[in-house]
């Protein structure tokens, strides 16, 4: 039967005709016992089912339909799936068109099966080397023609299209399967091309249809269509299979990537018919697709380069180069995009006039453009970023665009401007551009207008906010990084390139204003006060990098007048200048600014000038940029570090004396002298405490001293008066923290207590308070500490204090791992560290939840390492049954961090060399 096809052909002739159960008889028929049959080669089967056969089928296909099988007496319609596949429920509703549609798809869509021959992916072996043992294809040419692509005609073949194992398939793909009649065939289409991906190049180079742009049903449909074909997963090799040798051909990589119907000069027409937004977001879709399909190549490109090495890497190197330059001229011209996004802005500028309905549907085809815009931009920018620099386009004029309360979740809205949550997105795919053009292409201090009526901010200042407050990690993760080259480019990071000094910067500004910093949960309203005290310290960021970026070198001689350590003759700068902009900033605005406490300042002793100081958010700021700097430098940067704020107020005030020698009233020159010491005393107060624990838990000091009970060396006892003022300020604390640390302020100021005495105070009332009092008593502690405590009480840490150790269990129900870091770093600094580690549960709890709340991270790593590092210091004259104890604990941490990593040996070698010394 099968030597005389016509006889077998001729069974399907007319069955256009057939009723829906006579067609499903014959097709079920011929699956089960041909398609399905191993007997028969998959070479007569593809004799057999040929493009005649093939399309007297297609025609039946037509018949659209709806069919109840049941009533026609089929219980359950053949799914035409190999292996026997069935539906768990019956199809109750069919038609003659998904009946041949699925027949169709099992006879040509599964490779191995029917007439599919197995697939090859990127790799198209002609006939006479599927019996290739190493199977290198045909890609060991030095060049590929473009044009050496499978093509035919109704008369003549090319040679690649005799040799192409799966050519039938193609010719039925052409001329019989066309995907614009319907749903069915163009589904079919696809999934023939997914299960056999080395068809697609030839079939673009065969297919004929029209992509003139005009907004028509042909036009959309075929748009549609290649978008769907373009979307196809890139068929690479799975470690599973056998990988090749050498790369694929350059012109099957092209047009998976830009179809060959899709001529550049079409796209340009498309994107620049205004008269038809349709037909120009289509254009726009057909872009972004192709440029992301390369961004997935040439991954895939550099990742076999690497894997390769040696000269196998050369190829694929110069593969990657080849491809830029082919798909380059297959796109449009970048400036077409930049019009449309010039024409957006016009169309916005308009908007205002519009009425409510057209409005609101004017701003959302304004996101909905916008979105697909960004995309584009931002593969042209990662690909293409010469093409962009012609045209003169600036992303960073972009950033004045972006709409905050779009993308951070705040208590009210400014304007009845619609809140689109598409733009969250398309700010995502601006700061990828952004985080790919070159940061001296970007004026990262430019002031820009403010959306809401605040404070305008720079383009660093709104990456900042972004990096902030934004709801979505994505957006917060994409804009630090951003955050970080705009840092580095203002040249005051220059002493280190890794960018880990600019990425403290970064983490000590979160740790201050972010409430999404360290939560395990997701923050979807943020209130007003948090947003204004973020604004805030941002804003003063932004004037200290501003200023130390015109001075550098004022600020970087400063830091060599106070850092420099006997011996060492290293003109190199330790940390960056823009601490030292950040110092005056602080020092001139608390003593001397318009909104400083000069006046009460003047005749307060240096304590409470310092405990004042402690309140305020830029010394805390300063005072974790000192601690994040240090832990991630080393010993010897903290020591410089210690040097540089025991003189820095002093440095930065002595041209403000230096002026008053000319001063003919000798007691305003002595009063102001008087002022400045008393300032600068109270900075050092404030800031050295910082400095101090952190370079004893780095050297180690052997103590065996107990634990100091409340009341002792704290501040003395706190009266009446205040104990009733610290209860009204505390009440309701769990809706009012930020509000309860600006009301203890001013009962510190008032009662001119140092800070140690509220903390004394709260640790009180947390200790003897029970439920849900005593949470609330213990988040307020925490919170006051973290935000405001960072010196040594008189010599002691907080874990040398009695009843703060009391409170380590409650501790832990504070889901925040920034509070629990800090109270991680005071207690390195204790000097009941070890008996701490060794015996107390509740420490040993909070350790555990703080050091393995993210297994196998490198900063907890180092965490881990450090408590070892500081009870392995403190051996000399501390119980040996303690410090057994203790450091049994702390490498019982290191190891749970050790199983966790992936690369074993790596870690083996990297703990090694950190834990050798002990």
């Amino acid at each position: 039967l099968f030597a005389a096809r016509k006889v077998v052909s001729s069974l399907f002739h007319g069955v256009e005709k057939d009723t829906y159960q006579e067609l499903h008889t014959l097709l079920d028929s011929v699956f089960t016992n041909v398609v399905l049959n191993e007997e028969i080669t998959r070479a007569d089967k593809a004799r057999v089912f040929g493009v005649n056969l093939v399309g007297n089928l297609v025609k039946a296909s037509q018949n659209l339909q709806d069919i109840s099988p049941q009533l026609v007496g089929i219980a359950s319609p053949a799914l035409f799936v190999p292996g026997g596949a069935k539906s768990e429920e019956p199809l109750t509703t069919d038609s003659l068109s998904a009946l041949v549609t699925r027949f169709l798809r099992g006879l040509m869509a599964f490779p191995g099966h029917g007439i599919c021959f197995k697939q090859y992916g990127l790799y198209t072996p002609p006939r006479r080397l599927i019996g290739n043992a190493d199977g290198a294809g045909a890609a060991d040419e030095a060049e590929d023609d473009m044009q050496d692509v499978a093509t035919f005609s109704k008369n003549s073949a090319s040679t690649e299209m005799q040799d192409l194992c799966n050519s039938q398939i193609l010719r039925i793909l052409v001329v019989c399967i066309n995907p614009s009649i319907s749903r069915h065939m163009s589904s079919l289409a696809i999934d023939i091309m997914r299960a056999s991906p080395e068809l697609i190049a030839p079939f673009w180079r065969n297919y004929h249809c029209s992509f003139e742009p005009r907004l028509s049903l042909s036009y959309l449909r075929n748009t549609g269509f290649a978008i769907k074909v373009m979307s196809l997963p890139l068929p690479i090799p799975q470690e599973s299979e056998a990988r090749f040798s050498a790369p694929p051909r350059l012109n099957t990589l092209v047009e998976h990537i830009t179809p060959y119907p899709l001529d550049p000069s079409l796209l340009d027409r498309g994107l620049g018919v205004s008269t038809a937004p349709l037909v120009r977001y289509r254009n726009l879709l057909l872009v972004d697709m192709a440029l992301r399909k390369l961004g997935e190549t040439r991954a895939w490109i550099r990742a076999e380069a690497r894997a390769a090495g040696g000269s196998d890497a050369n190829k694929w190197t110069q593969l990657d180069q080849r491809l830029l330059a082919v798909v380059k001229q297959r796109i449009p011209h970048c400036k077409n995009i930049v019009s449309i996004h010039q024409h957006l802005l016009s169309l916005a500028e308009q908007g205002g006039s519009q009425a409510s309905d057209d409005l609101r549907e004017a701003e959302c085809q304004h996101a909905v453009f916008s979105n697909a815009l960004m995309r584009v931009m931002s593969g042209y920018q990662a690909h293409f970023g010469e093409l962009v620099l012609e045209v003169h386009f600036e992303f960073g004029t972009l950033i004045s665009g972006i709409y905050l309360p779009d993308v951070v979740s705040v208590g009210k809205r400014v304007t009845e401007r619609i809140r689109n949550p598409m733009n969250a997105h398309t700010l995502l795919y601006l700061l990828h551009a952004l985080n790919t053009t070159p940061s001296a292409l970007v004026k990262w201090m430019t002031r820009v207008k403010s959306t809401d009526g605040d404070t305008p901010h720079t383009y660093m200042g709104v990456i900042l906010m972004v990096y902030l407050f934004a709801v979505q990690a994505e957006l917060r993760l994409a804009a630090r990084s951003v955050a970080v080259s705009a840092l580095q480019s203002t040249g005051l990071f220059d002493h280190e390139l890794s960018g880990d000094e600019a990425k403290c910067w970064l983490d000590a500004l979160s740790m201050m204003a972010s409430p999404h910093a360290g939560r395990n949960t997701r923050l979807s309203f943020i209130a007003d006060g948090g947003i204004a005290k973020g604004r805030g310290l941002v804003s003063f960021l932004e004037d200290a990098v501003l200023l130390s970026s015109k001075l550098p070198y004022k600020y970087a001689d400063r830091i060599h007048a106070s850092a420099p350590i006997d011996g060492d003759d290293d003109d190199r700068l330790p940390f960056s200048p823009l601490l030292s902009a950040v110092v005056e900033a602080v020092i001139l605005r608390l003593a001397f600014g318009a909104k400083s406490q000069g006046s009460n300042w003047r005749e307060a002793p240096p304590k409470r000038i310092s405990g004042e100081m402690q309140t305020t958010d830029m010394c805390t700021f300063v005072s974790e940029v000192v601690c994040r700097v240090s832990e991630s430098r080393g010993m010897e940067v903290t020591r410089r570090l210690s040097r540089f704020v025991a003189m820095a107020a002093g440095l930065t005030l002595a041209p403000r004396i230096a002026k008053l020698d000319g001063d003919k009233n000798p007691q305003k020159v002595e009063d102001e002298k008087r002022y400045c010491a008393k300032i600068e005393s109270a900075f050092v107060e404030t800031t050295q405490g910082t400095v101090d624990y952190l370079l004893t838990a780095m050297a180690g000091v052997a103590t065996t001293q107990k634990p100091v009970p409340i009341g002792g060396g704290v501040g003395g006892a706190v009266d009446t008066l205040l104990k009733r003022e610290l209860v009204s300020a505390c009440a309701n604390i769990e809706d009012r923290l930020s509000e309860l640390i600006s009301q203890m302020a001013t009962v510190l100021r008032e009662h001119e207590l140092s800070v140690e005495a509220i903390t004394g105070w709260l640790l009180e009332q947390a200790s003897v308070a029970s439920g849900g009092e005593q949470q609330a008593a213990c988040i307020a502690t925490i919170t006051w500490i973290s935000a405001y405590h960072r010196t040594s009480l008189n010599g002691h840490s907080l874990w040398d204090m009695s009843a703060f150790v009391d409170l380590a269990p409650e501790i832990l129900q504070i889901d925040d791992t920034s509070f629990l870091l800090s109270m991680f770093r005071h207690l390195l600094g204790s000097k009941s560290l070890v008996a701490l580690v060794s015996d107390n549960l509740g420490v040993q709890r909070l350790l555990a939840h703080v050091l393995l709340a993210n297994k196998g991270s490198l900063q907890f790593c180092c965490y881990a390492v450090q408590l070892v590092r500081c009870i392995a210091s403190r051996t000399p004259g501390a119980d040996d049954g303690q410090v057994s104890r203790a450091l049994s604990f702390a490498f019982a941490l290191v190891y749970e961090h050790l199983a966790s990593m992936d690369d074993r040996a790596q870690s083996l070698e990297q703990y090694s060399s950190w834990l050798s010394p002990f």
